[in-house]
């Protein structure tokens, strides 16, 4: 990840500290000129999920949300978790 972006979401989760509400920024690096996919794999605080197969994209979101916000760092009220499909890492070099 880009060292500025990195930057720019680590002041949006110090500045959600504060929040009641609890936030998940989700990223997907989309490529000029490919397909977008429907997720399949998520990263959130380290830890990487697969989506099941029968699970909507909406509910594998919902699910790392709450992955997210039940092991984040106490006092902490946003995470950023990455999304991508399976053949991401082959497309992205």
């Amino acid at each position: 990840m880009n060292l500025t972006l990195g930057r720019r979401l680590a002041a949006l989760e110090a500045i959600n500290r504060a929040a009641n509400n609890f936030t998940l920024l989700v990223i997907q690096i989309i490529t000029p000129g490919v397909e977008t996919r429907e997720s399949t794999f998520a990263t959130a605080l380290g830890h990487r999920s697969t989506r099941e197969p029968t699970e909507t994209e909406d509910d594998f979101i919902d699910r790392i949300h709450d992955y997210a916000k039940a092991n984040c760092p106490r006092g902490q009220s946003a995470v950023q978790a990455f999304i991508d499909h399976e053949g991401f890492e082959k497309q992205a070099s």
